[in-house]
């Protein structure tokens, strides 16, 4: 609980204060079982959220956060996609090492490629405070 500034046992508190220690962006960026959760939220974007990148996107933030992301926030998070798609169609052996991690087998339906930005995609809306603590 430390990691995630958790309020001690001893004392009650109403409202938890946001956070973001680099300790807790450490350990949900590198958990093996919040990049599984990654992996089925991007398999759900493409399933679910529609056939565009902007209904892709906003379909994730809202699932995530449990709400509509802001004009800016979803302009970043595009961008984010359209990036990571590029840094992977250029790595393959990346995309593949991304794509391994976990018990769980990817639907082979998706492109490899799609589903990797989107694991990266989601596991940044997961790092978000929003995510962690519903307000």
């Amino acid at each position: 609980m430390i990691t995630f500034d958790g309020a001690d046992r001893n004392v009650c508190t109403v409202r938890r204060q946001s956070t973001s220690t680099p300790l807790q962006a450490l350990a949900l960026l590198n958990d093996t079982q919040l990049v599984e959760t990654a992996r089925h939220i991007s398999q759900r974007m493409l399933t679910e959220g529609g056939h565009t990148l902007n209904e892709q996107v906003s379909w994730a933030f809202r699932w995530v956060t449990g709400r509509k992301a802001s004009a800016r926030e979803q302009e970043v998070l595009e961008e984010l996609l359209v990036e990571q798609r590029k840094i992977f169609a250029a790595d393959p052996d990346a995309t593949e090492k991304l794509l391994a991690v976990g018990d769980r087998k990817n639907d082979s339906s998706f492109s490899r490629i799609d589903l990797a930005a989107g694991t990266i995609l989601a596991k940044a809306l997961l790092n978000h405070d929003e995510a962690l603590m519903r307000r």
